[in-house]
């Protein structure tokens, strides 16, 4: 069994607004057939697909497809097939949501090898039974194809898109990597999180970034007992206790805890004073509260359009963002129905007693509010972007100044060690092309491999030398030390997607970073993580070459 890559390509031109595209986690299905009996002369026979039965989108047989360690699908098993004689079918499913009113020029698919072969089909109202491209089918051996699958979708609902596979030879049953890519950005699966209560929510992805679906709920299990819960009152004077700026507080609107999305019948979460959101990080692990920049990422993606993001009604709004819930302030409950506001992690500069926050209603921006109100809080986290194949990389900052000149990684004379490089230096130093050699048979773990260092006939690679205070070299031959695996840029105030962070295999939490103009990994520690130095030295613009 070969490799299986399935990459949706979806390029939408001319949009009114960019909306957000929901995948599922993928599910699979061994099938209902067994071992068929089934001659053919060659691998990858479009009629083996004539023995097919796929099976129904709710049949209690489909499960999580399993998963590598990078969130990828990834089957692996011995095969006792008769070459030619017999097959054996799996079926993987997936719902992928394209929003209404988008207007796609390009809906791409592109296949690597697999043994023995691959079939997309497409179920949605234009489909009802199913259809398929046969243009698009992989075969063992084939070369690497794009066919323009844009009239199978439908735009403003849900297509199930289901795969299936079949091995016809005894030499082993895999496949591998199933990736969904809108506008260059992977597009991951709809998670399911669950925060330190249990409380489940489920995720939609804007552009490179990933967001709750839900807004967060009472953080009663949280890692801040200091957060209290407390009523609201209707009127001033009886909500005394709520409105204060020095005690962390969360509330429920109109003191309902069971209060619900009308349309999607989710629960709307708690309303928190922002002395809360400063006590800690409430967000469900690997998510945090937005940044003003984060909120502003936001607009950008959406075009400020704010219809986009409400809530509607079931019919028209399939998959709904946010619903016009509100907020609380010295009168209780008030303006659901008009907008709803959000927390921003970040202190409003002309006024230290308000902080910034995203409003939507009619229209989407962000505000400065008093920090005793009563807000929501939507959780996000950064998707991880897809580095090219050649590169160059450029610091974020120097000395936590930002972007001062031109500071490239490279090597400076006949030096093995990794640098940052000045224009003071510029005769005898080289700004490293780097080429991106995937490790592990994982997308996202990498060996970064200097192509324009030393010998020409030798390969060489970034290497942390743990007897040099784990200083970053060039060394020839890969390592386990020269292994990194690729991650969102731990600066979340990144002004676009082409920033990323390098943590290293061998020593986990340990990422690639500058300390002045030298390279070292070092680990993300807790204060780190909190240092914006750190935050900036150990994230990188990635320029293509």
């Amino acid at each position: 069994m070969r490799l299986l890559t399935l990459l949706f390509l979806c390029s939408v031109m001319g949009l009114s607004s960019l909306q957000a595209q929901v995948v599922t986690e993928w599910q699979m299905h061994e099938g209902n057939e067994g071992i068929v009996d089934f001659r053919t002369s060659s691998h990858g026979d479009p009629a083996a697909y004539t023995q097919i039965s796929i099976p129904d989108p709710n049949d209690e047989d489909w499960e999580a497809a399993p998963l590598d360690d990078n969130g990828q699908v990834s089957i692996s098993r011995r095969s006792g097939l008769r070459c030619k004689q017999q097959l054996d079918f799996l079926y993987f499913q997936t719902e992928v949501n394209v929003p209404k009113g988008m207007e796609i020029d390009e809906f791409n698919i592109s296949y690597d090898k697999a043994d023995d072969g691959a079939r997309i089909y497409f179920f949605n109202s234009k489909h009802p039974n199913g259809h398929f491209n046969p243009k698009a089918d992989l075969v063992l051996g084939g070369s690497i194809g794009s066919v323009n699958l844009k009239d199978e979708i439908v735009a403003g609902e849900v297509n199930r898109v289901v795969i299936v596979q079949y091995d016809n030879c005894a030499t082993g049953n895999n496949i591998q990597g199933i990736r969904i890519k809108v506008n260059g950005t992977e597009v991951e699966a709809g998670e399911s999180i669950l925060d330190m209560c249990g409380n489940e929510y489920t995720t939609m992805q804007f552009g490179n970034q990933i967001w709750l679906q839900e807004n967060l709920r009472a953080p009663a299990c949280s890692s801040c007992p200091e957060i209290t819960s407390i009523q609201l009152g209707n009127h001033p004077s009886r909500n005394q206790e709520f409105y204060v700026f020095d005690k962390p507080l969360y509330a429920h609107y109109n003191n309902n805890e069971n209060d619900l999305d009308p349309v999607t019948q989710k629960p709307l979460g708690a309303l928190f004073n922002f002395a809360a959101i400063e006590a800690c990080n409430v967000c469900p692990e690997g998510f945090r509260i937005p940044s003003t920049r984060d909120w502003e990422k936001l607009m950008t993606t959406i075009k400020n359009d704010a219809k986009v993001l409400r809530t509607r009604d079931a019919e028209n709004d399939n998959k709904p963002f946010m619903y016009i819930a509100g907020r609380a302030d010295a009168y209780g409950s008030v303006v659901r129905g008009r907008f709803v506001q959000f927390w921003s992690t970040d202190t409003d500069k002309s006024a230290e007693y308000k902080a910034n926050a995203f409003y939507l209603g009619s229209t989407v921006k962000m505000s400065p509010e008093d920090k005793r109100l009563g807000l929501y809080v939507r959780c996000v986290k950064s998707a991880t972007p897809e580095i090219p194949d050649q590169f160059k990389l450029h610091a974020y900052s120097i000395n936590g100044k930002r972007e001062l000149g031109n500071y490239w990684m490279g090597w400076y004379g006949q030096a093995n060690w990794a640098q940052i490089l000045t224009g003071a230096n510029a005769d005898q130093a080289k700004i490293m092309s780097v080429k991106k050699v995937t490790a592990d048979d994982v997308k996202d773990i990498v060996y970064l491999q200097v192509e324009n260092f030393g010998d020409p006939g030798k390969e060489y690679y970034l290497t942390i030398d743990r007897q040099d205070g784990n200083k970053v070299k060039i060394a020839e031959g890969q390592s386990p030390l020269a292994k990194f695996r690729v991650k969102p840029a731990l600066q979340t105030e990144t002004p676009d997607s082409d920033y990323v962070s390098f943590e290293s295999i061998q020593l986990p939490n340990f990422y690639l970073r500058h300390m002045g103009y030298k390279m070292y990994v070092s680990e993300a520690t807790e204060g780190n993580l909190k240092n914006k130095v750190y935050l900036e030295d150990a994230s990188w613009l990635f320029q293509k070459l």
